[in-house]
């Protein structure tokens, strides 16, 4: 019986060091977001080893079922092909660490336009670099609005 204890206290270890630096910043000289403040933004994260949540990238919603994000993001660098973990969409949050403050999705399918795993990694690094998320259920948020004329510049 004490050593399932040791067991089980040994496996929660990396997730106890994520709750106790809940406030360290994940953007080098980044400021900390308000409650609200992009209520677009999520975090994709993956179950680690640990059986812990991991942030790995973030997104946007597009519309109640969609994400946009990064491709590299859900592909493997050497290979260029889909990721096999499991990703989930955490949205609502400013606190990452807060497991229960925001709404968690999982995702259902992912998209990466061909053009980009045959040509991306063979010229410009990054050019193209989008992936669209589909969540398993609705996203009950505001999602983004574009006006029909808006453009967007980098």
């Amino acid at each position: 019986m004490d050593s399932a204890i040791l067991f089980f206290a040994i496996l929660l270890v990396p997730c106890l060091k994520t709750a106790v630096d809940c406030k360290r910043a994940r953007i080098v000289q980044g400021e900390f977001a308000l409650p609200g403040q992009f209520p677009y933004a999520v975090s994709l994260q993956f179950l680690s080893n640990y059986a812990c949540t991991e942030t790995y990238c973030g997104g946007s919603i597009l519309d109640a079922r969609h994400i946009v994000t990064a491709a590299h993001c859900i592909t493997n660098n050497v290979t260029h092909q889909f990721e096999s973990r499991e990703v989930s969409i955490i949205a609502g949050t400013a606190d990452l660490n807060d497991k229960v403050i925001g709404v968690y999705r999982d995702v259902e399918y992912m998209y990466v336009p061909r053009t980009w795993i045959d040509d991306v990694y063979n010229s410009h690094p990054f050019w193209n670099d989008i992936a669209i998320l589909k969540e398993r259920s609705s996203y009950p948020g505001p999602g983004i609005t574009w006006r029909r004329r808006s453009t967007l510049r980098s």
